[in-house]
């Protein structure tokens, strides 16, 4: 028997770029915005403060769309995997850079249990959780050690 397709309209990552970008712009980044198009190499949101020389480096990924693949839960886990590796392959060590990876809501329970909260500080890493409206949460070190506290590093596996 095939399972029932979900109806709910799934979060791609053009809508979870574009919710970062006017996020980004609320808090002061929109001076030299570079955004990647499909397929171009390099962070797909870069962008500058306004009033200061400090950047911020965003990765960003959406949902499969649930009529073309079978496991979702499958497919977030590589995108997360996929994010995380590319924002880490962009970190400058000599430049003082923020750095954020954009993704859909549906990808909370996954951050707050794989990204570990002393990584995300050493690094300034905040994850951007996009809804279905485009609104943006921002989750940092600050919000994932909460959610990790009493967690043993065998149970997050």
């Amino acid at each position: 028997m095939r399972k029932a397709v979900r109806t709910a309209r799934y979060l791609d990552e053009r809508h979870v770029r574009d919710a970062a970008i006017r996020w980004l712009g609320l808090k002061g980044y929109a001076r030299n915005r570079q955004v990647a198009g499909k397929g171009e190499h390099g962070a797909d949101i870069r962008v500058r403060h306004n009033e200061y020389p400090r950047y911020f480096i965003v990765e960003a990924k959406g949902d499969a769309n649930p009529r073309t693949v079978e496991n979702l839960g499958a497919r977030r886990e590589v995108a997360f995997l996929l994010a995380v590796g590319q924002i880490v392959t962009r970190m400058d060590t000599k430049a003082a850079y923020h750095y954020g990876l954009a993704l859909p809501g549906s990808f909370e329970s996954k951050v707050k249990i794989r990204l570990p909260w002393l990584f995300c500080k050493a690094n300034d890493l905040q994850v951007l959780l996009v809804d279905s409206q485009g609104k943006v949460r921002a989750v940092n070190w600050h919000h994932l050690k909460e959610a990790q506290a009493g967690r043993s590093r065998k149970a997050t596996r």
